[in-house]
């Protein structure tokens, strides 16, 4: 499969890099790398990937005023994974095409599902 690139903005929660920054986002067949931040975090080391509005609006906290609703706003990605060491991470990043993002991610998430439980089959054979 092809390597599929998406522009992002990091926003924090990778601990080697505290600021913001603007970021590639390269979804290989096995892994999502992050050149800028000097990160590959292999899809078996996922555990959850999150989005959340990027601000809460008025009109939910305070029922019937307002007229945006939540499906307006920006969404958030938080990538949930596991580092080498095991200890639990997250980064989040503003994705910009955040739907197609998402929709290349599931793909090659499965796509890695399908081969690795067709070598395990293969092996019990």
């Amino acid at each position: 499969m092809q390597e599929v690139s998406f522009e992002a903005k990091y926003l924090g929660g990778y601990t080697k890099v505290s600021k913001p920054e603007d970021v590639h986002l390269i979804v290989a067949s096995d892994k999502l790398e992050i050149p800028e931040l000097k990160l590959a975090i292999p899809y078996s080391q996922m555990s959850s990937i999150n989005l959340v509005p990027s601000r809460i609006p008025l009109s939910i906290v305070i029922p019937f005023i307002g007229s945006r609703r939540l499906k307006d706003i920006p969404m958030y990605l938080i990538l949930n994974y596991s580092d080498e060491t095991g200890a639990k991470r997250h980064i989040t990043l503003d994705v910009d095409m955040l739907n197609e993002f998402q929709a290349v991610m599931h793909e090659r998430v499965e796509a890695l599902r399908t081969r690795t439980r067709t070598e395990t089959e293969k092996n019990a054979e």
